[in-house]
């Protein structure tokens, strides 16, 4: 009968302490083994290797170098955080070998393997923890042994596919790699800045193993397993993880210090005095929340400039560098704070609070379009559709003389406020024209402007093919957002985007419309979906078009805008 998780964690403690204790250490070190494992969670307990107690003491050497660093750091009032103290040695990675084929090797490889044979395990993943014995997990044998032979130490394979190695070990490949053991002060967003620290181009290091833990008393160990360390020495491996992470800590400080000039921007607000509360949604940088400054409901759209990546909800910059972040921020900043326009969100301010920068607007309280197809079922009626495409043509129009291309046009971006008028929102990735391009937004707009922005299914053929694009590529957006409307679905719901993005480039596939949408209307949706950018209208004359259609007026339909479909 397997024991409890709270029985396990007990046995691998006891058995760790022993071997402790049996190789010479005072029963106050093996106090402090027990109060080191009290801090971890279980997890570390029921996976650490009971016959290697020198990890567990090593985990705990580094654990207090790194929290005495810290406690210095405060005494002394250094703002800047310490560098995690760092352990690097050479391991076994596990399997693969054929124990024949590496036995008909002679020479230099039965030394080969000897010394490889000597490297110790990983701390974490080995097959001897005292939880799984007791659960009943059998002992790993090399197939090549026969029952009752004694399992051989693990055989190393080669890493690395150079002729030196392949010379060397008798033409194994990946048999080890390096443990980088890590501890630090616990921090919002740690293992993000360790794997990009350990990934960068100094280093180019593979990740194949990452376990982390917090301790209940503020600390973090971090353990990888990586390959691709060109050198054989940890020691010098150590040093250019360290120097990495002094790299990522210099620039970290100096993101620090541009967020904290932004509060002498004037556009800027008090953090203070911003109430964040219910999530709304996230945006194509951020996350939108409910919430209040000096008394007035506002949406607050949230930036995490050095957040982990792993939520599901990822927006087009979701997961970008904390630079660019940082960057868009401030580019989002500007346009908004450069239009005024009915049918385009208001700007209030903005403010940032390390690792956070905020932008705060108007609270829309319909929520956005997308929510009202998402609530009805289905598409709007042909006069409500109409009424918000006039709003957002009017937006978008407004933006298009200015020289502002949205670059995510959609649903999601409209939003209502209480009088049902539509408003255009989230210019987290929008862009301004160069001075060469003209009101109408004619002319010659940059030719860098060829990353893949926005959301797959209502991008346009040239966004998809990575060509240069102009403000037209909104114009293409804005049809397939005339189908959205009148159907309720989303684009294509039966591909995946990398299929309706094949699709929309090699086959101009486009959306089918209703059988009772009105000719002109399906006409425009076909113009403004036109393969060929230079044939698709300005919105100067979508707005024409969509307001011949509105004449003369359905009758008392502005009461019922919005309003879901009767069951």
């Amino acid at each position: 009968m397997a024991l409890s998780s709270e029985l396990q964690c007990e046995a691998v403690v006891n058995q760790v302490v022993g071997r402790v204790r049996a190789s010479g250490y005072s029963d106050g070190v093996c106090n402090e083994l027990r109060e080191h494992f009290a801090r971890l969670p279980s997890r570390y307990t029921l996976n650490i290797d009971v016959e290697r107690h020198e990890d567990v003491l090593l985990h705990m050497k580094l654990i207090q170098q790194a929290r005495d660093e810290e406690i210095s750091s405060r005494v002394n009032s250094v703002e800047a955080p310490s560098l995690p103290v760092v352990n690097a040695r050479k391991v076994q990675l596990g399997g693969g070998l054929d124990t024949d084929a590496a036995c008909n090797h002679v020479g230099s490889s039965y030394s080969w393997l000897a010394a490889m044979s000597k490297l110790p395990k990983p701390a974490f993943g080995s097959s001897t923890n005292l939880a799984g014995i007791i659960a009943g997990s059998p002992a790993k044998v090399h197939p090549s042994f026969g029952i009752g032979s004694a399992p051989p130490a693990a055989i190393p394979r080669p890493m690395f596919a150079s002729l030196e190695t392949e010379e060397r070990s008798g033409g194994c490949s990946s048999c080890y790699g390096y443990e980088l053991t890590l501890a630090s002060s616990d921090r919002h967003g740690l293992l993000k800045f360790f794997t990009s620290a350990l990934s960068n181009s100094s280093l180019e290091l593979n990740i194949k193993e990452a376990h982390v833990f917090s301790t209940t008393d503020g600390m973090a160990l971090e353990v990888f397993v990586v390959e691709g360390w060109i050198g054989d020495d940890p020691e010098e491996l150590k040093q250019a993880v360290l120097t990495a992470l002094s790299s990522n800590f210099t620039e970290r400080a100096r993101l620090r210090e541009v967020v904290e000039s932004l509060a002498y921007e004037d556009w800027a607000v008090d953090y203070n005095n911003l109430h964040i509360g219910a999530r709304l949604g996230g945006g194509s940088s951020g996350r939108l929340y409910r919430g209040k400054y000096r008394g007035q409901d506002v949406a607050i759209k949230v930036i995490m400039l050095d957040e982990a990546d792993g939520h599901s909800d990822s927006g087009t910059l979701r997961g970008a560098p904390a630079a660019e972040l940082l960057q868009v921020f401030k580019q989002e900043v500007s346009i908004m704070r450069m239009v005024r326009h009915k049918n385009l969100v208001q700007f209030i301010g903005a403010c940032a609070n390390w690792p956070r920068l905020c932008i705060v607007t108007e609270l829309m309280a319909g929520g956005s379009v997308r929510d009202v197809l998402e609530s009805r079922e289905g598409g709007l009626e042909v006069p409500a559709a109409l009424k918000v495409l006039r709003d957002a043509a009017k937006g978008m129009d407004f933006l298009h003389r200015r020289g502002i291309v949205h670059r995510d046009l959609k649903s999601a971006n409209l939003l209502i406020d209480e009088h049902d008028v539509v408003k255009v929102c989230d210019f987290g990735v929008a862009r301004l024209k160069p001075s060469n391009v003209n009101r109408s937004g004619s002319g010659n707009w940059p030719a860098e402007m060829t990353a893949e922005t926005g959301t797959y299914r209502w991008m346009s053929p040239e966004v998809l093919e990575h060509k240069a694009y102009d403000h037209k590529t909104d114009v293409y957006s804005f049809g397939i957002m005339i189908w959205e409307l009148l159907t309720g679905d989303i684009p294509y719901s039966d591909l995946t985007p990398l299929q309706a993005a094949i699709g929309v480039v090699q086959r101009k596939l486009r959306p089918s419309m209703p059988a009772s949408v009105p000719d002109k209307l399906v006409n425009l949706a076909e113009r403004c979906w036109n393969q060929d950018p230079q044939l698709r209208p300005e919105f100067s004359e979508v707005l024409t078009i969509i307001e011949e259609l509105q004449k003369p007026p359905a009758n008392n339909w502005r009461k019922s805008f919005f309003r879901k479909k009767k069951p």
